[in-house]
């Protein structure tokens, strides 16, 4: 898959909780969009870039390495080959069989908070190298793909924490195409 490599301003100054949950926005070559922590839920963009992603979140109290489940936003490109969201799907779909895990379609109807489509699979992973449940949200965008994801060393952590993952999904904004997509527009779908 061609992932867009995107950074991650955390908009979390020493913020009292009544004002909301942690915030941020993602950026890459192509778009950008916002993200806020579920309750009880931490942004981390130090971590985030060791792993070479946008943003890591787990549960407070936690980290990513000693959570049961994590989450992370990343971003696919669309390109000549993944022309839109049913090819990136696909890819991962193919690519997660390959790998022993066994994809199904979970829910195509959960809205964002600017009224996006997220399209959610959960890959069930049974080999030797690769345990645990992702659960993947595709949100289609002008030239890429958002994806939100929640990894989780198992079926039970992954189910308990299914509720915080679409509170993820639904705190999910498009903010618009970056400089070198040529429009900033954030309206419009």
């Amino acid at each position: 898959m061609l992932v867009a490599a995107a950074l991650f301003m955390a908009l979390t100054q020493a913020r009292p909780p009544s004002q909301g949950p942690e915030a941020g926005v993602v950026y890459s070559d192509k778009t950008s969009f916002s993200i806020a922590a579920p309750n009880n839920w931490v942004l981390d963009s130090a971590t985030a870039q060791q792993l070479n992603l946008p943003v890591v979140l787990y549960p407070k109290g936690s980290s990513w390495v000693k959570a049961e489940t994590a989450m992370y936003a990343n971003v696919a490109t669309k390109s000549k080959v993944q022309k839109d969201i049913s090819a990136v799907i696909q890819f991962d779909v193919t690519r997660g069989k390959l790998h022993g895990a066994k994809p199904v379609l979970e829910r195509t109807n959960l809205k964002t908070k600017d009224n996006r489509t997220a399209i959610v699979y959960r890959f069930d992973r049974a080999s030797a190298n690769h345990k645990g449940v992702e659960r993947v949200a595709y949100v289609d965008l002008p030239n890429s793909v958002a994806m939100l994801v929640m990894t989780s060393k198992s079926r039970a952590g992954s189910d308990q924490s299914n509720s915080a993952f679409q509170s993820l999904i639904r705190s999910f904004s498009y903010l618009g195409v970056t400089d070198s997509g040529k429009s900033k527009s954030s309206k419009g779908h």
